[in-house]
């Protein structure tokens, strides 16, 4: 749910005859350290290349790990990086629904989001792996 936007500037090395082996170099360099809230830290997320790829992230005063999609999308020259939980849901309907997760211990239901019509909703990482009702 934040934006956060980077820019990356260099410049161009004075001989063509380096550039290919540099930028296979520096293209190393592009990695992303995060801490989702309440987890462990996922280092150096190489973002070279586009695709999707799963970490997996603890959570101290859980049993389990939880995991971290980073989804990596690249149009007209930039880049999208998008950190998300594995599970998302996505309303084919015209009129928006509740999600709402199965709070364990006290048998009731906790409302986690609201997904509108023809959008997307992350489920977020402490509920993906709850039991789930719309």
């Amino acid at each position: 749910g934040q934006n956060l936007e980077l820019e990356y500037a260099s410049m161009e090395p004075s001989r063509q005859g380096k550039l290919s082996i540099l930028s296979r170099q520096e293209s190393s360099f592009f990695t992303l350290t995060f801490v989702p809230h309440g987890y462990t830290e996922v280092a150096k997320v190489p973002v070279a290349k586009s695709g999707r790829r799963l970490y997996n992230v603890r959570n101290p005063n859980a049993s389990h790990s939880d995991s971290v999609l980073v989804q990596i999308d690249a149009t007209e020259g930039s880049k999208v990086i998008t950190l998300r939980s594995p599970l998302q849901i996505k309303n084919h309907f015209s009129i928006a629904f509740i999600i709402y997760k199965s709070v364990k211990n006290v048998k009731l239901l906790e409302r986690i989001g609201v997904v509108r019509p023809e959008e997307e909703f992350h489920v977020p990482l402490d509920s993906y792996r709850c039991q789930l009702f719309i």
